[in-house]
């Protein structure tokens, strides 16, 4: 009995399509990590807004029934994400933003 293919064929076949399992492999696990890290960065994101809206809504709501300046306040949404905020006065605001973070006033 003849086999199909000569010796060591069977080897170089093998490999080839050992590689290209490992480079779809390889390829899906690449994409699901990037798909990760991107959630991860919508989740921080939008809890970031979430805190910065609270402290405003917050801010302004002490504001209106307590006239004057509202202290040092500190609060945490979501959990691993905290704000704070102070406001001096009703028509001056304070805004601080670490490097490389964007805000923006309306």
């Amino acid at each position: 009995m003849q086999n199909k293919f000569p010796k060591g064929q069977v080897g170089l076949l093998l490999l080839v399509v050992m590689g290209i399992v490992v480079a779809l492999v390889m390829s899906v696990a690449s994409r699901s990590l990037s798909d990760t890290v991107l959630s991860r960065q919508e989740r921080e994101s939008s809890a970031a807004f979430a805190v910065a809206e609270t402290g405003v809504e917050r801010a302004l709501n002490i504001l209106r029934t307590t006239p004057g300046s509202v202290n040092d306040t500190k609060f945490d949404v979501g959990g691993f994400v905290e704000g704070n905020y102070r406001v001096d006065s009703m028509t001056s605001y304070n805004l601080y933003v670490k490097e490389l973070d964007v805000a923006q006033l309306d």
